[in-house]
């Protein structure tokens, strides 16, 4: 039975083809970070270097068969030589326990070869104890285990951890290089310019934008700020609705508009922004809170985004922000 073999998405290719030659001179390291921004394509990366190092037969391209036993084996989830540690639940940590089964993995042989590949994403969830316990496996490496640490947040990891790895980062995507992959998956013409702009340059973050939803919650973001600038909202009522659709993305939204209104601050007429269709509803906020205001409050939801990922009391969060926020009105208004 063949499985389908994975590849590098298009904005991956010159990285893929480094990865390849480095693997063919054999000059892979012990262990590879993969950083970049959510939604870039780490872990799919991973997941393809993973499964051409373990085919028996890769391409010219360096990519796997999708033929041989090994790419069956790793299609079925059932590869002895490949190991995937992430979190049991969506948002949640990577235990200890989780992080244990990558250091009994390390201590065999390959079955099938003489590599052996495991892939811990996201690395950044990994809690105090786990963390500890992966230092210990980097710092004592096998010289047939590749380790594939995936993260938007490299800074997050343990400063001992970076420096044992190898850093590959993917830089935001071009429209050149991504537009005419994410344009054939949405349905709107000409879509992909401002999609791939709102996205920061991530096309599978683009590509959930155009389902809709992340649109949504852009929007409850935006209008709330609105309604807070005009009184016609209490900071509670924003915080409590914006808890209930879930504090992660509200505060990534926030961010991406209030840098934007950081920019318009700063140059009204020139500045290129992450929303560009909300501009004439950015432009009359930016006007209202001076720009050191501003940057202060980036800051913080910043934070924020950082602290819910570290499972703080993300209400009680929110709260705060959202007061913030409106004192910052109420001030321009007396």
């Amino acid at each position: 039975m063949n499985a389908a073999p994975l590849k590098p998405y298009p904005w991956q290719i010159a990285i893929w083809q480094e990865l390849v030659r480095r693997q063919r001179a054999d000059r892979l390291p012990h262990a590879l970070l993969l950083t970049g921004p959510q939604g870039i394509g780490k872990r799919s990366l991973a997941a393809a270097l993973a499964q051409a190092l373990l085919c028996e037969q890769p391409g010219e391209d360096g990519t796997a068969c999708g033929r041989c036993r090994g790419c069956t084996l790793y299609a079925a989830g059932s590869h002895p030589d490949f190991l995937m540690v992430e979190p049991l639940e969506e948002g949640k940590a990577i235990t200890v326990d989780r992080v244990r089964r990558v250091v009994a993995f390390q201590g065999l042989k390959g079955q099938y070869g003489n590599r052996r590949v495991a892939i811990v994403s996201p690395a950044d969830r990994l809690n105090v104890n786990a963390a500890n316990a992966l230092l210990k496996t980097l710092e004592e490496p096998t010289e047939d285990t590749l380790l594939l640490l995936c993260s938007a947040r490299p800074a997050a990891l343990l400063p001992t951890i970076r420096s044992r790895c190898q850093q590959v980062p993917l830089p935001p995507a071009t429209l050149a290089q991504a537009g005419e992959w994410l344009q054939a998956r949405v349905e709107e013409a000409g879509a992909a310019a401002d999609l791939l702009t709102m996205s920061g340059g991530a096309p599978l973050a683009a590509l959930e934008l155009a389902s809709g939803e992340q649109l949504a919650i852009r929007e409850s973001v935006i209008g709330a700020l609105q309604a807070l600038s005009e009184r016609r909202e209490l900071p509670l009522e924003v915080s409590e609705r914006w808890f209930k659709g879930g504090a992660e993305p509200v505060l990534r939204w926030q961010s991406s508009c209030l840098a934007d209104l950081i920019r318009l601050r700063s140059a009204p007429q020139s500045a290129r922004l992450s929303n560009p269709d909300l501009r004439g509803r950015l432009q009359p906020l930016a006007e209202q809170v001076d720009l050191e205001a501003l940057y202060r409050l980036l800051d913080r939801t910043q934070q924020g985004v950082q602290q819910v990922q570290r499972q703080v009391n993300a209400q009680l969060l929110l709260e705060e922000i959202v007061i913030t926020w409106a004192r910052y009105f109420r001030a321009v208004h007396r």
